[in-house]
């Protein structure tokens, strides 16, 4: 299968602020890529141009095999997103808002999002406003994998969910990404400890720039490797190249 996405020169700039740098990526399908970097390395950026929501100065961007910023329908349908802040209608109750969204996609799977909604103790009859933002990140969540997309992308999901949560919600996309068809995931993120539980591969950007892609094991290799059996955790690894 060819790759879900494709990277090519991308450059991005605010002014006289360049956010992508001439950045090239490819991302085979079935792969869980941690997306890594300091804050203004450009993570969002990238997110957002592959998503089509941003157009690139120069270079190039596909998903799917399309350029991101004319997606047609279907591709838009095979792609779930979470931002890093949740936009919902806060006068609608969970269940609506989950319904009205499910009206528009063929695929919606009602009794996946009824699942989810009840382990991770979501009231169906709880207006959105009223939820808390860690509630509120759950229910953004559900909404962009309960279409069963090939390609989901997160842009740091579970900054407010409590540790119990957020191990709910790591296993909850580690079986998803596993459980038939292998889907890709795109998990930005700051919390090193939930890439390695999903055997994530990394991707770390530096100044609009790949400077590391590789698996977890490589990257221990790279930047250090193990003295006389000492094992480095990969939060002090990456502290190490953010110096």
């Amino acid at each position: 299968m060819a790759n879900i996405i494709e990277i090519n020169n991308a450059k991005k700039s605010f002014g006289k602020n360049i956010v992508l740098d001439g950045l090239s990526l490819t991302i085979p399908p079935g792969k869980i890529i941690g997306l890594l970097g300091k804050n203004g390395a450009g993570k969002t950026t990238l997110i957002k141009s592959i998503l089509g929501l941003l157009k690139l100065d120069n270079g190039s961007i596909k998903v799917f095999g399309e350029d991101s910023f004319n997606l047609s329908g279907n591709a838009k349908e095979n792609i779930g997103y979470v931002p890093q802040v949740v936009s919902l209608y806060n006068s609608a109750k969970v269940y609506q808002i989950i319904n009205y969204t499910g009206s528009f996609f063929k695929n919606w799977d009602y009794a996946y999002a009824d699942r989810l909604v009840e382990e991770w103790k979501l009231d169906k009859n709880e207006k959105v406003g009223a939820l808390s933002v860690g509630q509120q990140q759950k229910l953004a969540i559900i909404l962009a994998i309960a279409k069963h997309p090939d390609l989901i992308i997160l842009d740091e999901p579970v900054a407010s969910l409590d540790p119990a949560a957020r191990k709910a919600f790591v296993d909850t996309i580690y079986d998803y990404g596993r459980s038939g068809k292998p889907k890709t995931i795109i998990f930005a993120t700051h919390i090193i400890s939930d890439l390695e539980k999903v055997a994530a591969d990394i991707v770390i950007l530096d100044k609009g720039k790949v400077i590391f892609n590789d698996d977890i094991k490589a990257l221990r290799a790279k930047y250090a490797p193990s003295a006389q059996g000492e094992t480095v955790s990969i939060e002090d690894i990456i502290v190490k190249i953010y110096e």
